[in-house]
Formats: C-alpha cells, sequence, structure tokens
C-alpha cells in the first residue's frame, strides 16, 4: 500500500502542471476544428430530457456496493435493445428465411458504423425462444493490434461460466475445456467486431449456441448465414433524424446526404442538434456543409467522409473540458466504468461524461453498466490527444488499475461468494488492467514511480495473473517485475518475483530456467530468514530436476522440502513430496526407498480418501516392484490399482494399469489371461465413451495376439485401430496402426505390400516428428532388399 499512496500523491501534484499545460495549447480542440464553440449563435442549451437521461446512466453505473468498492459484477453481456431503431425489415426477413434447425451461425459484415452490432443485438429476440439460456457478448476489437487472441477469448468465456477455474497451458487442452464448458450450457454467443474468420474459427460453439458475428469484412465460411450491411435507405435516413430531432425540418435532406446514411454519423448529428435545438436548421446543415468541405476530400467522397464530418462537427461544439476527456478516454482500450473514468480522465462527478454519452460520442451499456469509444470515435480522437493528456492519462490508468488489481486479489483470497467475486472484478477489468502494466514496464527504466507502479502489480495479484493469463505472459510481467525491483533495490520485492518467476517457467516446461530464478530465490530467503519462500524454492527447484532428469539433486531439495514440510505439519504437502521422492528414488534405481516412500504417500492417500492419488501411487509401486523383480507385489499393485480406478470418477489410469496387467501375463507365458485383461478393458473404454484409451487397447490387443502369431486376428485389431484413428483425428495413433500391420505384412514376407503402407507411415511420422522415423526409413530399404533377394531367387536361370 505504500507504493499506492506514494504514486498517488505524485500525480496529485503533477495533474495541476499538466491541467494548466493542455489549457494552454497543444490539446488543440478549436484549432483542429476550424471553429469556435463559443460563437453566438451556437449556445450550449442541452435538452433537458437527454440530459437527464443520460446523468441516469452515469449516476446508476457508478453505484457500488460497499464491499471493497466493487458493485455487481456483469460479464459479458449484450447492450439492451436501442431506444430507436430504424429500417433493416429486409434483413430480418432473409435471417429468418435462411435459418433453420440448428446450427444457426450468421455473420453480419460492412463498413463500420452501418449498425452491425445493433443489428445483432436485435436479433436476441428473434432468436430467444429457440436458443434460450445465457447471452455472452465478446467484444473482438478486430481493428485493435492488441486485440485478445482467440485463445484469450476462449480463455474468458470458460471463466465466465467457472470463475474459480485455472485455464490449462496448453492450447489443445484450452480448446477442449472450451467445448466441454459450452455444450453443458445453451444460448448466444455474439462475437462482435471481429477482425475476420481466422480469430473466430476456433470459438465456433456447439449447436445448442446461436452465433453472431460482426465484422468489417465478410466471414464467408461453411454454414454460416452471411449479409452484407450497406447504409440505410433515405427514407429510413429522414425517419432517423426526425425522430432524433423533429425540428430540423426542411434541414433533413442535406443532412441525410452529407451523412451519406450512415446510422451512426445519422445518430451523432441527430443528437447534437437537440442539444443545439434553438439553433437554426439552416445555419446547422451549413455549418455542417462547411466542416465536410473542410475535409478536403472533393469529388473522393465515401462513406467515411460522411461520419468524418459527423465527428468534427460534434468535437467542434464540444465544452473544452468535454473535448479533454474524450481525448484522454482513448487511453482505455476497451470499456470501462464511471467510476475509473472519473479518476484516469479527472473528470469529478463524471460530468464530461454525461455530457459525452449525451452527444453519442460515448457508447453505454445498461446491461452492465459500462462505458466505451466507438472504434471510429478513438481513430478519430486519438490523434488529437496531446502528449501531455496522454502521459498523464496513461499513469493514472496505471495507477487506477494497480489498486484494482489489488481489489480482485483481496476479495479472490476471502473465497467463498467474495473470491468469486473478485476473480469476476479481475476479468472485468483484464484489458485495463493489461494496459496499466503495459505502460508501467514501458516507463519504469526511465521514471522511478513508474517503477513502483510495475513491480506493485505482480505483488498485489500474483496469484490471479497465474490463474488467468498464460506462462509467457505471466513470465513477461514476473520479469518486469523483477527488473522494477532491482532498478528500486527493493530486495523484498525481488525475492517475492523470482519466487512467482521459478513455478511460470516450470508450468512453460523450461526447468532449466526455473532452476536459475529458484536457485536466486533460495539464496535470498536464506539471507533474510524467509522460511516460507525457501519451502517454496526448494519445492520448485526440486521439481526443476525432475523435468531435468537430474534425479540426485532433486533428491536433495525434496528431502529439504520435507523436513520443512514436516515441521509445519502440512500432511497434504507432506504426502506430494513423499510421492516425488519415490518417483525420484524409482528413476535412480534405488527400489527400496522408492517402495518405502510409496507406501508411506499411499497410507495418508487412504486416510484422506484421495481415491485419484491412491490410484497414481498404485502404479508408481507396481513398476518400483518390477524394478526389484517383484513379480507377484508389482501384480498386487497394479490390479488394486486397476480396481480403484474403475470406481474413480474419471477412471484414471484405467489404460495404462490394464495394459500393464497384459504384459505381466505375458512374460508369465499366459497369453489367455492378457488377453481376457484387454478385452475388459477395451469394453469398459467403450461403454465410457474413452476414444484414446480404446484405440490404445486395440493396439495392444493386436500386438498380443501377434506376438502369439495369430496374425490375422492381430490384422483386424490393427485395422480397427486404423479406422479410431482416422475418425477421431489421431495421427500418432494412426501411423502406430499402420506400422504394425506393416509389421504383420513384412513377417508374412509380404515385402512390396509392407512398403507401400510404410511410406504412409513414413509421412505420417514426418509431420508428427515423431521419435521412430529412422526406424521405419531403415525398415523399409531392408524390405526392398528382401523383395529383391525374392525376385532374383524366383527368377528362371
Amino acid at each position: 500500500m505504500t507504493t499506492i499512496i506514494i504514486v498517488i500523491a505524485v500525480i496529485a501534484i503533477v495533474a495541476g502542471l499538466i491541467s494548466k499545460m493542455s489549457k494552454k495549447g497543444s490539446s488543440g480542440k478549436k484549432g483542429s476544428s476550424g471553429s469556435s464553440s463559443s460563437e453566438s449563435n451556437e449556445p450550449k442549451l442541452r435538452s433537458p430530457n437527454q440530459a437527464k437521461r443520460a446523468k441516469e446512466l452515469v449516476e446508476k453505473a457508478i453505484k457500488m456496493s460497499p464491499e471493497m468498492g466493487v458493485g455487481d459484477v456483469k460479464l459479458y453481456l449484450p447492450p439492451p435493445e436501442p431506444e430507436l431503431f430504424i429500417g433493416r425489415k429486409e434483413i430480418f426477413k432473409d435471417v429468418v428465411a435462411r435459418t433453420g434447425k440448428p446450427p444457426v451461425m450468421i455473420s453480419f459484415s460492412g463498413h463500420a458504423g452501418t449498425g452491425k452490432t445493433t443489428l445483432a443485438v436485435m436479433m436476441i429476440r428473434k432468436f430467444s425462444s429457440q436458443f434460450p439460456g445465457d447471452q455472452v457478448f465478446m467484444d473482438m476489437r478486430g481493428g485493435d493490434p492488441k486485440a485478445p487472441s482467440p485463445v484469450e477469448i476462449m480463455g474468458r468465456i470458460i471463466t465466465r461460466f467457472k470463475p474459480n477455474q485455472t485455464l490449462p497451458t496448453d492450447t489443445k487442452a484450452l480448446a477442449k475445456l472450451y467445448r466441454t464448458t459450452l455444450k453443458r450450457q445453451s444460448g448466444m454467443l455474439i462475437l462482435d467486431n471481429a477482425a475476420g474468420p481466422k480469430q473466430i474459427k476456433s470459438l465456433i460453439p456447439p449447436p445448442s449456441w446461436l452465433l453472431i458475428v460482426t465484422s468489417v469484412k465478410p466471414v464467408n465460411q461453411p454454414g454460416f448465414v452471411s449479409i452484407k450491411l450497406d447504409t440505410l435507405d433515405f427514407l429510413d435516413s429522414h425517419n432517423m433524424l426526425t425522430l432524433l430531432c423533429p425540428k430540423l425540418s426542411h434541414a433533413i435532406k442535406e443532412i441525410s446526404k452529407i451523412c451519406k446514411d450512415v446510422p451512426l454519423a445519422l445518430e451523432l448529428i441527430g443528437k447534437l442538434f437537440a442539444i443545439n435545438a434553438t439553433m437554426d436548421p439552416e445555419y446547422f446543415a451549413t455549418k455542417f456543409r462547411d466542416v465536410k468541405k473542410g475535409l478536403g476530400h472533393g469529388d473522393n467522397e465515401t462513406l467515411a467522409t460522411g461520419i468524418e464530418a459527423s465527428l468534427k462537427y460534434s468535437y467542434t461544439l464540444l465544452p473544452d473540458k468535454a473535448a479533454v476527456v474524450l481525448r484522454k478516454l482513448t487511453v482505455f482500450p476497451g470499456s470501462f466504468s464511471a467510476k475509473a473514468e472519473s479518476f484516469v480522465c479527472e473528470d469529478t462527478d463524471n460530468l464530461s461524461l454525461i455530457g459525452l454519452v449525451q452527444y453519442g460520442l460515448v457508447q453505454t451499456n445498461e446491461n452492465n453498466d459500462r462505458f466505451s469509444l466507438h472504434d471510429l470515435v478513438r481513430k478519430f480522437v486519438k490523434p488529437l490527444i496531446s502528449g501531455g493528456e496522454q502521459g498523464m492519462a496513461e499513469r493514472r490508468l496505471a495507477t487506477e488499475f494497480m489498486n484494482a488489481l489489488e481489489t480482485a486479489q483481496k476479495l479472490s483470497v476471502k473465497g467463498g461468494k467474495a473470491q468469486i467475486k473478485g476473480m469476476m472484478y479481475f476479468d472485468q477489468e483484464l484489458d485495463n488492467i493489461k494496459a496499466g502494466q503495459e505502460w508501467a514496464q514501458k516507463n519504469c527504466s526511465k521514471d522511478i514511480d513508474a517503477a513502483k507502479i510495475c513491480s506493485a502489480y505482480t505483488e498485489n495479484g500474483a496469484e490471479l495473473i497465474v490463474k488467468r493469463l498464460q506462462p509467457a505472459e505471466t513470465i513477461r510481467w514476473f520479469e518486469a517485475a523483477l527488473s522494477a525491483a532491482q532498478q528500486l533495490d527493493d530486495k523484498e520485492a525481488e525475492r517475492m518475483h523470482l519466487l512467482n518467476l521459478g513455478p511460470e517457467y516450470n508450468r512453460l516446461n523450461q526447468p532449466q530456467r526455473a532452476l536459475e530464478f529458484m536457485e536466486r530465490a533460495l539464496l535470498l530467503c536464506k539471507k533474510t530468514g524467509d522460511t516460507q519462500g525457501e519451502k517454496t524454492a526448494l519445492r520448485h527447484l526440486g521439481v526443476a530436476c525432475m523435468a531435468l532428469k537430474n534425479y540426485k539433486r532433486a533428491l536433495e531439495f525434496l528431502e529439504q522440502d520435507l523436513k520443512f514440510t514436516q515441521a509445519a505439519g502440512g500432511k497434504s504437502e507432506e504426502m506430494d513430496i513423499l510421492e516425488k521422492l519415490g518417483e525420484a528414488n524409482n528413476q535412480i534405481g534405488d527400489f527400496q526407498k522408492a517402495v518405502d516412500y510409496g507406501d508411506q504417500a499411499l497410507e495418508m492417500a487412504k486416510q484422506k480418501d484421495d481415491k485419484l492419488k491412491q490410484v497414481h501411487l498404485l502404479n508408481m509401486l507396481g513398476e518400483t516392484c518390477l524394478g526389484l523383480e517383484e513379480m507377484e507385489k508389482a501384480l498386487d499393485y497394479f490390479e488394486d490399482g486397476l480396481d480403484l480406478a474403475q470406481r474413480t470418477k474419471g477412471r484414471p489410469l484405467e489404460t495404462e494399469l490394464t495394459k500393464k496387467l497384459s504384459e505381466l501375463a505375458v512374460k508369465s507365458g499366459d497369453i489367455a489371461k492378457a488377453l481376457i485383461y484387454l478385452e475388459k478393458g477395451l469394453f469398459s473404454a467403450r461403454k465410457n465413451k474413452d476414444v484414446q484409451g480404446e484405440g490404445r487397447l486395440l493396439i495392444q490387443l493386436g500386438s498380443t495376439h501377434q506376438e502369439n502369431n495369430e496374425n490375422d486376428q492381430a490384422a483386424i485389431y490393427f485395422e480397427d485401430a486404423l479406422k479410431l484413428s482416422k475418425k477421431i483425428g489421431n495421427r500418432e495413433l494412426e501411423g502406430e496402426a499402420l506400422w504394425k500391420i506393416c509389421m504383420g505384412l513384412g513377417n508374412q514376407e509380404k515385402f512390396i505390400e509392407a512398403s507401400e503402407r510404410a511410406n504412409e507411415v513414413l509421412k505420417i511420422y514426418e509431420e508428427i516428428k515423431h521419435p521412430d522415423l529412422m526406424t521405419v526409413r531403415t525398415q523399409i530399404r531392408k524390405w526392398g532388399e528382401n523383395s529383391t533377394m525374392a525376385d532374383n531367387e524366383n527368377s528362371p536361370e
């Protein structure tokens, strides 16, 4: 908290200076517009109804619960239907005519500002009876180079339904969890403002969901109903302006023409005139025409001309303070709360925000009490912000969301409903938190306060960061924080960041880097007497050494960790360490020690009734007894493990244990018993729809029959495995099944056929970089030689 207080104090001092600087010059609102907002015949009289409505929206949004200043978090809800919606009747008919039974996937494309998002929202009611349930609205930020990736969007949708879920680091595992999560739900998924087909391909939900995509470029994908939006026809355009501002009367036709009938331009101009309702409509239209001419497009006018003219005219008539706030709002990467806007933009009581909502320059979503800028508004305003304005706004944003991260962390460690709220609050503000961290990292080498903020980001929310972000990104955060702490000579923070980095490198499967950081952390912890940190470092040093197959060194770290853990009385952690000690001793060939540690861990797992842990330990103990050549004991452990696996949720290691039991039976010469194990395992795998387990067991059954010289029966199982592999898209299984078939053909001296099919195996193994690639090549060569020899022997002299 000291860091936070210091930073806010500095900001308070600098804010006055920046404010004075921005008044002096380079904000340039009037200069950039070419007109003054204080002309006598352009008064700032606001429509009382519109002003009241805008104020109500902001006041509703700023209401908070007493718990740590965090209101009800409503993640990824679509905005409500707009109060004013004109036209598009033919599109509604077209969509209804072209959609039927699930899956229903709709794509709206067209120029920015033509109302794609609004149309997507209007579709919700049309399909609500066919797709009841949740409504998930994701802003894909297609035009932003820093937009969230499809993998990030997957994670956000998963945690929308499972707030406490730790996201897998493996992309395939994440995709599987995404599909599983959505399969259990139904509803509507709107992917708004997508960059194109590539961004949405992996996000297509199961058929129980309606999918609507909006984008500038068409999404011409199989199964999509793709519709391109154009501008409104002139009658709808006139109706829209009439409803927004009836007093425009006979000027409507010319204004519609300048706006190019683009809905966004029409809305901006309609709201602008409603605010300046005492202005003569003809004068208003003339000034608007002058603004358009000032753009210098000449005869090269496009739809963008109408939008740009509307934006420039609206910006010209903004009060100075509101214009400054609008420019500062561009530092937010996406949506924001009224509270955050007030602090970041120095907008006391959100007065300017209320005005900007009334002007239509800031969008609102009443369903989640959030605000945002349309992409076209952002694109127009961003070049106008001065360096001073941007620097201060970014600094304040970094501070605001450093505090938000700390708030989310404090809530999440409380457990229960508070924990869920903390996780959801983090998810809601994630893009803003990322923007704040990025600013701090970028500036920490030249700004001591930025360095303090950069270090504080991971001090305040390490657990949340690890739970939500992928390791590559968390490592970037932690390394930046480590650099900042070293710059500040903050040894306590440095130690904390080192302890965070090791586990993340282990998670990323880079154990050597984990080892380097954990060794540094261990030294610091010993120097400062941080026994808890020392214990953490030892734990992850052991994990890293196990991954590096440096088992003797792993044993040193694990044994020290065990002493700490036993002294602290952490039974659950002790069980995990004992298991690792058993694995390490097994690897160095000290089988008796491995059994001793494994038995201790197994006893603790039984006391905890941890069936999953028991299955894994029984498997390990069976393997260890094989090393001791105690076959009967190994058999007992494997059988106990298999029995427990079949009574445990998910049936862990069932296939592996079945294969090991069958291999033991084969070694003892009991082929019949081996086949019984495998047939039972195959039946169980099919019953439980474990297609991967089914494939492995089919291969094992074929191999067992092959060893028993039952080649025809073996071939049947291998062919079944081959069919299954193609069905489920498992290239490794496909290659293995094909290779087994080839070996069978080779054993029957069918060398030509074996070689032909082995070339298919070669292609697969090259594709997946299989370690047996050279073995296959060598065997093909041998079969070729054998075929030649056979031909020579059979040829007449």
